[in-house]
């Protein structure tokens, strides 16, 4: 969990340690369901975890909540980690608000196509080993004759 610390010129810096969860824990969490009905805290661990591709450039949804905020704070929330909270006090909002911005956002993006699940490596086949088994080789009796024919 990020901790939010206000300095003097009242700016918010944000410290947090997020290890990001193994494809086990990600996968029980967000397994049988569509990108678009994930919660907004596993779509962030996934996406931090490359299990959920996110567009370069954050798209925006004119028609839908607050289209000057949206890029910011998908970008802000699911690429840099802030807690809601945080983006909260940021722009004047409160938490549930952010919250809502962030879902009706993710909810379009996922339609649109912007947010796509990454399919789990599939592990490569293992390595087939085979040994050579010599056998022994019957000579023959007599050496066997061969004739050549020369061109001069």
């Amino acid at each position: 969990m990020p901790s939010l610390h206000l300095n003097a010129s009242r700016s918010v810096r944000l410290r947090f340690a997020v290890k990001p969860p193994t494809g086990r824990q990600l996968r029980s969490e967000v397994e049988g369901k569509r990108v678009e009905d994930w919660r907004i805290d596993d779509l962030r661990k996934a996406i931090r975890a490359n299990r959920v591709s996110f567009p370069s450039q954050v798209p925006i949804f004119p028609m839908h909540d607050r289209p000057d905020l949206q890029f910011k704070l998908a970008q802000l929330y699911f690429i840099f980690g802030w807690s809601c909270s945080a983006i909260a006090a940021k722009y004047g909002l409160i938490r549930q608000r952010v919250q809502q911005i962030l879902n009706t956002w993710k909810r379009r993006a996922a339609q649109m196509g912007y947010l796509q699940a990454i399919p789990p490596m599939v592990p490569a086949p293992a390595k087939l080993v085979f040994q050579a088994v010599l056998l022994p080789v019957p000579m023959p009796a007599r050496p066997l004759m061969v004739e050549h024919e020369h061109a001069y």
